[in-house]
């Protein structure tokens, strides 16, 4: 049972076709708060979020460095396509910083998972 004081658990999804899409309905049906959904093409990406019902905003997938805070991403993308999103995800959430003439480089903490 939740209480007044508790929050919903937020998502992000990379991947509108068919399953990103729905996982997207089935996780915001279930409570959870869905941030983003991303894709390739614009179009799904605002079509899947349409169809979530509570506006998570729709991203292409040139913008991941975009994404709202989120407790999980879930990737929902072909096996073969894995691969690059991992890396765009991985450079949208690094950042380097310049301090006294030295290069630092900081990672935000994420947890994705990966449904094929």
């Amino acid at each position: 049972m939740r209480t007044e004081t508790s929050r919903s658990a937020t998502v992000n999804v990379v991947g509108a076709g068919r399953l990103g899409t729905a996982l997207a309905r089935a996780l915001s049906r279930a409570g959870y708060d869905v941030r983003a959904v991303v894709s390739r093409d614009p179009r799904h990406a605002r079509r899947a979020a349409r169809l979530v019902g509570t506006k998570p905003k729709a991203l292409p997938s040139s913008r991941l460095g975009q994404l709202p805070e989120a407790d999980l991403i879930i990737i929902a993308v072909p096996d073969d396509a894995l691969p690059p999103v991992a890396e765009a995800l991985a450079a949208a959430f690094s950042s380097e910083e310049k301090v006294a003439g030295k290069t630092t480089r900081t990672r935000r903490t994420r947890v994705a998972l990966h449904a094929s």
